[in-house]
């Protein structure tokens, strides 16, 4: 898609300004499609600031485990805080 603006361009069929906004309504929709629709097949996942975290390489059960249990210790956190009736209803199955 990118190619095909940039040879329009080229040829003159469109002026720069009109070409960057083809391009950012590809990527604006390539983005959408991969984060709302969940088509990362077609679309387009954004690797950013994020990427500073990342300290090692990890298997995607290691990444879960982690985020579980980093939620788990959260929710635990917060039932030792609460009222007594509201941890009451933390602790019903």
């Amino acid at each position: 898609m990118q190619r095909e603006v940039i040879d329009r361009f080229a040829r003159g069929e469109l002026s720069q300004k009109e070409a960057q906004l083809e391009i950012e309504h590809f990527w604006a929709g390539a983005l959408r499609r991969a984060v709302i629709d969940g088509d990362i097949e077609a679309g387009s996942l954004m690797a950013g600031q994020s990427v500073g975290f990342v300290t090692r390489a990890q298997s995607t059960a290691e990444i879960l485990g982690e985020l579980v249990g980093q939620a788990l210790a959260v929710l635990a956190a917060r039932r030792d805080r609460a009222p007594a009736r509201v941890a009451a209803a933390f602790s019903q199955p």
